[in-house]
């Protein structure tokens, strides 16, 4: 439920889309679902944030499936960035290109991606390579190469 759920709300650039997901779930929440299954879900949403240390195992298996993608053979995490990039059609390609730098900038500070050894030990070389060999582009070549939307 919570991967279905939280990204149902997104605004390009926005910092409460975690939070509106949340309550776009609960407002959909019916009395069929128990209060500690509204609330983990929740917490599950919640944690796509991408604030820190998951708290718990599930926590941390829900967060590395959100940052999956990165993980993706190349040609695939190339579509999947154009369909992302499509997703913010309101966005000039500048504004969407810097903050993706920044974005991935601050992904590779991080001493992992993935929080759990199923996904480090599957995607992690991948996605570090993936993240390096775009973030390496878009400051050598600027956004020019991604910028075509591809529906």
């Amino acid at each position: 439920m919570a991967i279905w759920f939280h990204d149902i709300i997104y605004h390009y650039g926005a910092r409460d889309n975690e939070i509106l997901s949340v309550a776009y779930f609960r407002g959909l929440a019916d009395a069929t679902m128990s209060p500690s299954f509204i609330d983990r879900v929740s917490e599950f949403i919640i944690a796509t944030q991408h604030a820190g240390a998951a708290s718990d195992p599930a926590i941390a298996f829900v967060v590395d499936i959100d940052l999956s993608g990165f993980g993706l053979p190349w040609e695939a995490y190339l579509a999947d960035s154009a369909a992302l990039r499509c997703e913010a059609d309101g966005v000039g390609d500048e504004q969407y290109y810097q903050g993706k730098l920044r974005f991935l900038s601050e992904l590779q500070r991080w001493p992992s991606l993935y929080q759990t050894p199923f996904f480090r030990q599957r995607l992690e070389a991948i996605a570090q390579s993936n993240i390096a060999r775009y973030t390496a582009d878009l400051r050598r070549q600027g956004f020019g190469e991604y910028a075509i939307c591809q529906v």
